[in-house]
């Protein structure tokens, strides 16, 4: 599917979303208290000869795709750090693709990232820590509130999905802080799969 399909689809109720969103919006914010958003810049990293982003300013809409060949189209967040809390803040719309990275916290000792949500075609779309602790099902062209919380100085990531939590694991940080971490989402990995997914109102915290 190339971009004028992207844009078809993109324009397809509008005005539905943008009504459902002002009403929707009052209802969450970030998970817990004492929180203060931040407002880093970014990249996006497109790597190959068809990775595909847009971005609509007026729904605050990102759309991330990759074919066959492609590498990935990522947004690379410039918020390096090595200490304290941080919680990544969005709502995702899964299309297609398998087994491939929408959000990552990258860095760590002994591996690139402390953290992977993955997106998958089985169970009616689903996404996971990793490949395997499942997070949600049925997430196909439904959106679905992702909150990611990496705790540096306790070396864990929790992930809570439409609120509700789902586990906390390893940050990948076993010889304490000092690792520098940033935040990627969007599509990186199995550009054969079709990846494509979109992004909507992401937020960055810190504390």
């Amino acid at each position: 599917m190339k971009s004028s399909s992207l844009q078809r689809i993109l324009a397809m109720g509008t005005a539905c979303i943008a009504c459902a969103w002002a009403s929707h919006s009052r209802l969450y914010a970030q998970i817990g208290s004492g929180w203060t958003e931040y407002f880093p810049s970014k990249t996006i990293q497109q790597v190959g000869d068809t990775a595909y982003y847009r971005y609509d300013s007026s729904l605050d809409i990102e759309v991330f795709k990759t074919f066959d060949g492609d590498e990935r189209s990522e947004a690379r967040v410039y918020d390096d750090y090595t200490s304290g809390k941080r919680q990544f803040e969005g709502y995702i719309k899964y299309y297609g693709g398998d087994d491939f990275a929408v959000t990552q916290n990258f860095g760590g000792d002994t591996a690139n990232h402390a953290y992977q949500t993955r997106a998958f075609v089985d169970s009616g779309g689903s996404l996971r820590r990793y490949t395997s602790s499942v997070l949600a099902t049925n997430v196909t062209q439904v959106w679905v509130r992702v909150n990611v919380i990496h705790d540096v100085n306790a070396n864990t990531v929790a992930v809570y999905i439409n609120g509700a939590y789902k586990g906390t694991w390893s940050g990948d940080d076993p010889n304490g802080p000092g690792a520098v971490h940033y935040h990627k989402y969007g599509v990186y990995m199995n550009g054969q799969t079709n990846p494509y997914v979109m992004w909507k109102h992401v937020k960055f915290f810190k504390k």
